[in-house]
């Protein structure tokens, strides 16, 4: 399916550039405990595991199906006691005459070969088959490899996002309890009516209510990365305990183009190959309407006595070829081919609904991550006129001018509104973070998932 060369309008950005993305585009935030956790999650996520085993099984399959381009050799020993029947006809005159013994023994042993020569390319479409179902394994295993390190990322920064919102809602409270001393004191003055103190009651309890709130998304948040990174979640909590603030994400990130996202998106490389699967299994169907071609021999040695088992006059065998041609078989072999050739077409349009999926996916990510961005920068902003408008209360009551109400209530106002900096941060970090996987960075190519482990076939396992 042909592809702009360039991003349409809706996704476009300025924060954006043409350039391939960074593969271990965490790097760029440089958090050395968001590297330390994608780096574990990639060596210990049990999910990268299970998808490393379906690797190694479609490998195996290859050459479970390669086997059959070659021939087969066999070899087998065998002894057998045989009682003839007496009241067989054509033998009990023999029998009772003594010249045939009805208990016998017979020993024997030799080699059989086998080989179906592959004139209509059956075997070879199998094997086709089974490679395309590797790389298509391969192309799946480094779809989960981007879920993993995309997942770690995102619940790394919920986990500063919750810690950085409970800090600051302890600090709202704190002041909000300051205004609510003043608001009673105003009361009891005179200066001052009770649905005042009634009103700054309900924000302070507001307040403290979404304390929890953040606790149990940080808890969340680090026993998600325990699972990903396969640790203890009681350790990991320690060792996260003092996490720094959340990371500034780049000015300029590199998306790439629209043709190169289609090669780097592992679920696209999954479709095509299952495509040429497809197709392969087609051929191996039609093979079977035509006969089969077999070589077959056997040489051996068998004689009723071990002591001349070897012996030259014991000697037997065989070859010739045999040829076998399914004459009838009540139209199975063709409704065969029509189910491979509907399986194909089946990949066909799961390959073009890929593709479609995958420009559809990047545009939105761009999007959000423009408008992530373009939140925060606001927001961002508004915070910084409300700090300057604290600091001139601040100013104003150390000069006598004002009293400290005002002070406490813009700092209220301070606090909330870097409280939804911090939101707005991260979910710029978690938009770039889908960005990222989205266009199909997430780890160099020519690495192996088992971290600074370089593979010996590019792609191998990757």
């Amino acid at each position: 399916m042909d592809s702009p060369e360039t991003w349409s309008a809706i996704g476009a950005t300025e924060a954006t550039s043409d350039q391939s993305p960074e593969p271990a585009w965490w790097a760029t935030l440089a958090s050395d405990d968001l590297t330390s956790l994608i780096e574990r999650a990639v060596t210990n996520n049990l999910s990268l595991e299970i998808a490393r085993t379906r690797v190694r099984e479609a490998r195996a399959l290859v050459g479970v199906v390669r086997g059959g381009l070659g021939p087969s050799l066999n070899t087998a020993f065998s002894f057998d006691r045989i009682n003839l029947s007496e009241n067989f006809p054509a033998l009990s005159d023999f029998i009772e005459d003594g010249r045939v013994n009805e208990n016998q023994e017979l020993f024997s042993a030799g080699f059989d070969a086998g080989w179906e020569i592959d004139i209509f390319g059956g075997t070879r479409r199998a094997v086709e088959s089974a490679s395309a179902m590797v790389d298509a394994r391969i192309a799946e295993r480094r779809d989960i490899l981007l879920s993993v390190v995309a997942e770690t990322a995102r619940s790394y920064f919920e986990l500063h996002s919750a810690r950085s919102k409970r800090a600051i809602l302890e600090e709202r409270a704190a002041v909000q309890r300051k205004i609510l001393d003043l608001a009673q004191a105003r009361v009891a003055a005179g200066l001052a009516t009770q649905p005042d103190v009634t009103r700054e009651i309900i924000e302070l309890e507001v307040i403290r209510a979404a304390i929890p709130e953040q606790r149990a998304a940080e808890v969340a948040a680090v026993m998600r990365l325990a699972v990903l990174t396969m640790q203890d979640g009681g350790n990991l909590w320690e060792q996260l305990a003092d996490t720094p603030e959340l990371p500034e994400a780049p000015m300029i990130v590199p998306v790439g183009l629209p043709g190169e996202l289609l090669r780097r998106r592992p679920d696209v490389r999954a479709a095509e190959r299952s495509v040429q699967a497809a197709s392969a299994q087609i051929g191996v169907a039609v093979a079977d309407l035509y006969p089969s071609f077999f070589l077959t021999g056997a040489v051996g040695q068998q004689s009723a006595d071990f002591s001349t088992l070897f012996s030259g006059a014991s000697t037997a065998w065989s070859i010739g070829p045999t040829v076998r041609w399914p004459i009838f078989q009540g139209g199975s072999l063709r409704a065969r081919v029509d189910a491979a050739e509907a399986q194909h077409a089946r990949a066909i349009f799961a390959h073009q609904r890929a593709v479609r999926a995958a420009i559809a996916d990047a545009e939105a990510a761009l999007t959000r991550y423009a408008q992530a961005r373009l939140a925060y920068d606001r927001t961002r902003n508004a915070a910084e006129v409300q700090r300057e408008a604290t600091l001139l209360a601040r100013q104003a009551y150390d000069n006598g001018l004002t009293d400290l109400e005002p002070v406490l209530r813009s700092q209220r106002q301070l606090y909330a509104l870097t409280q939804q900096v911090v939101e707005a941060h991260a979910s710029m970090l978690i938009a770039l973070t889908s960005l990222n996987k989205t266009l199909g960075g997430g780890w160099p190519e020519d690495v192996h998932p088992e971290v600074g482990a370089t593979t010996d076939n590019a792609g191998d396992d990757s």
